[in-house]
């Protein structure tokens, strides 16, 4: 009754998964039996999830955030937590996971690394965001030899034009500024 996903695995083959599956990933459980968690891995993932195996079977515990594939061929974000299974004999056998998918907490987290970086009016950088970017972009000029340029902008009259017709005819100019630079220089 779990809606959690428990996965028995050995030598990287998967040999049992709880019936949750279909609920969390609409695949018949017997579906991901004999094969490797990586075959429903998101390609970009199948590093990390080989070396959450390479981990566990080191005798650590992990607990991982990676994608895997539904029954629909859509990826999703979830949170797999897994450790040694040991056999009635105390020894080591393979693995144990449990994971449930976490769509929502990923963008919601991403989300909010958003909105710490950029300014919710205009969508440009805040100015640390800035600043740590061409701290970085500095570092690497100086190394491969290149130039680089900043440029810095004033609206001329805008405290006027806030103060005349309002904050939000001022929100619209600082929105329409960032929409045309950004249109205009690469990424």
């Amino acid at each position: 009754n779990s809606r959690d996903v428990v996965v028995r695995s050995r030598h990287g083959l998967m040999r049992w998964v709880s019936p949750s599956l279909t609920t969390a990933l609409g695949w018949d459980p017997a579906a991901w039996v004999g094969h490797t968690l990586e075959d429903f891995t998101h390609p970009d993932d199948v590093p990390a999830t080989q070396a959450a195996r390479a981990q566990v079977q080191d005798g650590e515990t992990v607990v991982t955030t990676l994608r895997l594939r539904d029954g629909g061929g859509v990826h999703h974000w979830v949170e797999i937590h897994a450790g040694q299974f040991i056999d009635a004999d105390g020894e080591p056998d393979g693995i144990v996971a449990s994971f449930r998918v976490t769509d929502r907490e990923v963008a919601a987290q991403e989300e909010l690394e958003r909105r710490a970086r950029h300014d919710d009016l205009t969508g440009v950088l805040k100015r640390e965001e800035a600043l740590a970017r061409l701290r970085k972009i500095a570092r690497h000029v100086r190394r491969g030899g290149h130039e680089s340029a900043i440029l810095f902008c004033d609206i001329d009259w805008f405290k006027d034009i806030n103060d005349q017709y309002g904050h939000a005819a001022g929100d619209e100019i600082l929105r329409t500024f960032a929409r045309r630079i950004e249109a205009s220089v690469r990424a």
